[in-house]
């Protein structure tokens, strides 16, 4: 098998039915009950009374997943600059142990599994990438890929509301209406800007929503909004460097706060 380990293989193949917890406080393993504590900045978490060496300084853990033995936490020290960073815990009796911590800084993911690897994917966050990133896991070593973007498969503007910023403007499926307006090094930005922020809501008649650079909020922030047929449309992006730029046409219509938030940081 590639060199899995006994123990880890049984984890996934007793398994096959799906994952038991998502974003939670504890959960019971065969180790013993598993649950995050400490107060803001000091969290923790205890498998059985045991504590695991997790770094110091933390403000949330999240316990999002578990496989079996397995349990998938997410990380986080607080701010925009790093939503979250993950790492796998073997809750296995007399043999706990963690493996290395990874991610993009993306809170982001999607899981998936077999009967020899975890695999999480989520959002490539380093600058210029328009990819995600898959971390897949043995149960000794992380292997990093390096994946395409993905094609969410929305046809409609309204089909993007309560969706992540980030994946408008990453999506394959939409490049082509991005492309119809903005230069191809120009979307490349967005995608690199677009990272850190919020899903998409209404605000009169656009769909929009704002965010920034992983690591640069003080120094970048843009937005999109787009009206429901879709020939209404503004991606608007500042970086302290160059200034504000606009792509689109608002067809006549007010701004929404999100762009007029970025125009603002012009002056």
């Amino acid at each position: 098998m590639r060199g899995m380990s006994g123990i880890f293989l049984s984890v996934l193949l007793a398994f096959a039915g799906g994952s038991e917890a998502s974003a939670e406080t504890q959960v019971q393993t065969r180790a013993g009950l598993a649950q995050v504590t400490g107060a803001y900045t000091e969290k923790s978490v205890t498998i059985g009374g045991v504590s695991l060496p997790l770094p110091e300084g933390l403000a949330y853990i999240d316990i999002e997943e578990q496989l079996g033995d397995l349990l998938l936490l997410s990380l986080s020290y607080g701010g925009n600059a790093c939503p979250a960073e993950y790492v796998w815990v073997h809750a296995v009796p007399g043999a706990i142990r963690l493996s290395d911590t990874f991610g993009t800084c993306s809170d982001l993911y999607e899981l998936s599994y077999d009967s020899e690897t975890v695999s999480v994917s989520m959002p490539s966050m380093r600058s210029g990438d328009n990819h995600n990133v898959t971390f897949v896991y043995d149960g000794k070593t992380i292997r990093e890929e390096a994946g395409s973007r993905k094609e969410q498969g929305v046809a409609t503007v309204a089909g993007w509301q309560g969706q992540h910023i980030s994946m408008v403007i990453g999506d394959a499926g939409w490049e082509g209406y991005f492309l119809s307006f903005m230069p191809p090094e120009a979307l490349a930005d967005a995608r690199r800007i677009l990272n850190v922020g919020h899903n998409m809501e209404w605000q009169g008649p656009w769909l929009t929503a704002w965010a920034c650079q992983p690591h640069a909020c003080n120094s970048t922030r843009g937005a999109i909004a787009m009206t429901a047929d879709g020939t209404g449309v503004i991606v608007a992006l500042w970086e302290g460097a160059t200034g504000v730029r606009l792509w689109g046409n608002p067809k006549g219509l007010p701004l929404p706060g999100t762009v007029l938030d970025v125009v603002a940081q012009q002056n």
